[in-house]
């Protein structure tokens, strides 16, 4: 039998970007951004079991397995920082799509953080696995600090918790097929005016006041997504299920981080079903969920 001393057992969670905002590339290449991160009750099951030396995965999702992902990356990140030899069996099963925008990978490799630093006893710190964590994406830090809600400037690295509330519900359509995050944001070209920093500021805390008070009239005008335009470029469909969610009822809908999943709010666990079922009739290669804040 294992114990909770060898063992670590862990649903990593997915997230949708409330809005996405650039603001400019930095010199390291990636770009500064703002952005609301919430987190839904879509999410993978992960399990570590402790071990003297070695690294395996087993997952899923066969083209996961072994040292192909994120999360052996975090591994050989992790055995950097400490400088000692550790050991871990991964067992990963996948729920959250796979290059959809909700942060599934990212998640997965946070929970693998913490899961390493309380099995091995390593005693990092929060503020140590994120700056781990950020080494492996902009969504990582996050997901390790196991927060609900967080709006996220720099890189998306640099995070205030956000208190949200968790009684609206939000119904996610996701694709057959990924898209690339690396391809969305080659695509991104700056326009003549970057967006003030002013005024991303004063709609982020905006939009948390309409979301805590149910407005999704006012809240819609606020789901903004940069990344948008360049990722309907790769995947048209996305205008084609906006469209449809705004003809089904959704008033506050938008595109998760670069896509190219789409998300609408609704204030009721039966608006939800009625939307899905709306969806379900005019939507094809499709799948359609009802989440919640988690």
């Amino acid at each position: 039998m294992f114990s909770n001393k060898t063992v670590f057992f862990d649903t990593p969670f997915a997230k949708i970007n409330l809005n996405l905002r650039l603001i400019g590339k930095r010199r390291d290449g990636y770009h500064n951004l703002d952005t609301v991160f919430y987190r839904v009750n879509l999410c993978d099951q992960l399990l570590l079991i402790k071990q003297p030396r070695g690294f395996s995965l087993e997952c899923s999702e066969p083209t996961l397995s072994g040292t192909s992902n994120l999360i052996y990356t975090a591994f050989r990140l992790l055995q950097k920082k400490i400088r000692k030899k550790l050991g871990v069996s991964v067992l990963l099963h996948k729920q959250i799509p796979m290059q959809a925008g909700l942060g599934g990978g990212s998640s997965d490799a946070a929970s693998f953080l913490r899961g390493m630093n309380r099995l091995h006893r390593l005693g990092l710190s929060n503020t140590q696995l994120r700056q781990i964590g950020g080494q492996l994406g902009a969504d990582v830090p996050f997901f390790v600090t196991n927060w609900s809600a967080a709006r996220g400037t720099g890189r998306g690295d640099i995070m205030r918790k956000l208190s949200l509330n968790k009684d609206l519900y939000v119904v996610l359509v996701t694709f057959s097929r990924g898209l690339s995050t690396k391809k969305v944001f080659e695509r991104y070209k700056y326009g003549p005016f970057l967006p003030k920093l002013t005024k991303v500021s004063a709609d982020a805390t905006m939009l948390s006041s309409y979301f805590e008070h149910y407005r999704l009239g006012a809240l819609s005008k606020l789901l903004k997504n940069d990344l948008k335009p360049f990722a309907v470029k790769e995947y048209p469909s996305i205008l084609q299920v906006l469209k449809k969610m705004q003809e089904a009822g959704i008033r506050a809908c938008s595109m998760s981080g670069s896509g190219p999943t789409v998300f609408g709010i609704v204030k009721s666990h039966s608006a939800a079903r009625r939307v899905q079922a709306k969806l379900q009739m005019r939507l094809r290669g499709c799948q359609i969920w009802i989440t919640s804040g988690i």
